[in-house]
């Protein structure tokens, strides 16, 4: 499989956290407030950092009990061939006998995240990328990177022109009301745990992979609070759009054409190359874990191991990912709503419940197998009671949510 550098990964893992979710984020932190705002942004940002370190420690431990188990099953063998050799009046030396015990050991390369487990094991331009891996669309990243710093650059010049025409203005502190979207939708935003495996184990080394998700993350955070901060300050709370960039968008009602216009046509363009970048990984995500929950199933009800043919693998999966969303499109456009509602219950059982559960079962197993757990991609807040806090953060976030729905039905 082909692999990319750390520096490629940290491309992939940004155009993720930054994409068209973090452009629905000034409208509902101006509608919650800059205060209440900047807590959850902080909060959810952090606690998607912890879930996504857990992601990769339960990869590597996944990686480590594989091959644990490779191991015990060949040891096994052979103990069972030495045990018929004895039988058939083949005699051993004691000493040779008793370094053939089955004893199962683990080496810190046995850790080494080479194969990928894909999570559910525990626009028509773009579609064809559904057919083949991540690595295929490494340049496709690079470019939309370069492409989004600039249209965050012109953004960043055109709410200083209006603060120096002396467009200013005091968003609110607190709308407790308005917290659910700002959640569902900041949720949304920083979700990444269920691209995670297909993002990692490609890169050619691992080395120093949580100080890059951090850098990742961090970069994120401080973007998140100056996008929302920027707009808040230079547009009035009721005229901030769904999506941010179409603020810029505004045609002179004299039909003439001014720079500011052509940057705001540019810059309406915005969500569409975010979509270019995300829209490769997503669909390969969704498709990987497509099969595998297939696979599993097949195997479970046949008792065998099941390969999939080369027409169904890459013909019957690619269209099962892409025409859905095709179908919601025409459906609906209201991007808030959409952004809200995958980024609630989905989200928090992607983000939180899913990461929490995969560590505690990886380390339960391993122990388990060897009495011991010395994982070298040990997560940075590894401790059980991070673990517990992100469990218990889940049920109160269900709990929220469940009432919201209930008080505050869609329409």
């Amino acid at each position: 499989m082909a692999t990319y550098s750390r520096k490629v990964g940290f491309v992939y893992i940004f155009n993720l956290l930054i994409g068209a979710g973090a452009l629905a984020l000034p409208k509902t932190f101006s509608d919650t407030g800059i205060a209440l705002g900047t807590v959850f942004i902080t909060l959810l940002c952090t606690l998607s950092y912890i879930t996504a370190c857990y992601v990769i420690e339960a990869m590597a431990a996944a990686n480590a009990y594989e091959r644990i188990m490779e191991r015990k099953c060949s040891m096994e063998a052979m103990a069972r061939h030495d045990s018929e050799s004895k039988q058939n009046g083949i005699t051993m030396d004691p000493s040779e006998a008793e370094k053939q015990e089955v004893t199962i050991y683990i080496d810190q390369k046995d850790y080494e995240i080479t194969k990928k487990f894909e999570y559910a094991i525990i626009a028509f331009t773009l579609g064809p990328f559904v057919f083949f891996d991540i690595t295929s669309s490494k340049f496709i990243q690079i470019l939309t990177t370069v492409a989004r710093y600039i249209g965050f650059g012109l953004m960043t010049i055109l709410v200083i022109l209006r603060f120096i025409e002396g467009h200013r203005y005091m968003p609110q502190v607190a709308n407790v009301k308005s917290l659910p979207f700002l959640y569902g939708i900041a949720l949304y935003s920083a979700k990444i745990q269920d691209f995670i495996p297909g993002i990692i184990m490609p890169m050619s080394s691992k080395e120093h992979i949580y100080r890059i998700l951090l850098g990742d993350f961090v970069t994120c955070w401080l973007f998140y609070l100056f996008l929302s901060y920027a707009s808040v300050f230079a547009f009035p709370g009721d005229e901030i759009e769904p999506l941010y960039t179409l603020n810029f968008f505004q045609p002179a009602t004299s039909g003439s054409i001014d720079w500011r216009l052509v940057l705001g046509t540019m810059l309406a363009l915005l969500p569409v190359i975010s979509l270019v970048s995300i829209y490769p990984v997503l669909t390969v995500t969704l498709r990987e874990n497509l099969k595998s929950l297939s696979k599993i199933i097949l195997e479970c009800r046949l008792k065998r191991k099941v390969k999939f043919p080369v027409i169904v693998d890459r013909f019957l999966f690619p269209p099962l990912v892409f025409i859905p969303p095709l179908i919601v499109a025409y459906i609906t456009q209201d991007i808030e709503l959409l952004a809200s509602i995958t980024g609630s219950f989905p989200g928090i059982t992607i983000q939180c419940v899913m990461p929490a559960a995969f560590v505690i079962a990886a380390r339960y197993k391993i122990k388990k197998a060897l009495g011991t757990y010395d994982n070298p991609y040990k997560a940075p807040l590894s401790n059980m009671v991070f673990v517990v806090v992100v469990l218990g953060w889940s049920v109160i976030s269900v709990v929220m949510m469940s009432i919201n729905l209930i008080l505050n039905p869609p329409e």
